[in-house]
């Protein structure tokens, strides 16, 4: 039996004190590792020495100039070649009706400005489609673009 003039035995336990065990929401517990992301796929090269992508970035990054460069230098990649035909098609094109209607006093200030913001969005979204890999073809410019994709000089 406990001693009463003992001061420990009058000392709460100390199991008492302890608050209830807080739920972590599965902290602690194991973990399932999640599903690996698939790998991108695998660089494509081409004659020019860079990979499929940069090919048909390069192909828009100075409208149609550079998809003429790009088209006559690259030989094996034809859809470096699909990007670079339809640069040159593209801008070219919007390079022709910008100075055709230039060239009219009064349509030409109208049409300038709408010519210029259509060449700039296409210019952008082309790029970033060139970038990531995906085959845009414009309407009636990318029926051309294909068959151009395919010609040899």
């Amino acid at each position: 039996m406990p001693d009463p003039t003992d001061p420990a035995d009058d000392r709460p336990d100390p199991a008492d004190e302890l608050p209830p065990e807080p739920d972590w929401g599965g902290v602690g517990e194991s973990i399932e590792p999640e599903e690996p992301s698939p790998a991108p796929p695998a660089a494509t090269e081409t004659t020019l020495g860079v990979s499929q992508n940069i090919g048909a970035l390069l192909a828009y990054v100075l409208g149609w100039v550079s998809g003429l460069v790009v088209w006559l230098l690259e030989q094996d990649n034809r859809e470096v070649r699909f990007h670079a035909a339809q640069s040159v098609l593209v801008f070219g094109g919007l390079t022709i009706i910008s100075t055709v209607f230039g060239l009219i006093p009064i349509i030409g200030i109208i049409v300038a400005p709408i010519v210029g913001l259509v060449g700039f969005v296409l210019w952008i979204y082309l790029m970033v489609q060139g970038y990531s890999g995906n085959h845009v073809a414009l309407p009636v410019i990318g029926d051309l673009a294909e068959e151009w994709a395919d010609r040899r000089l």
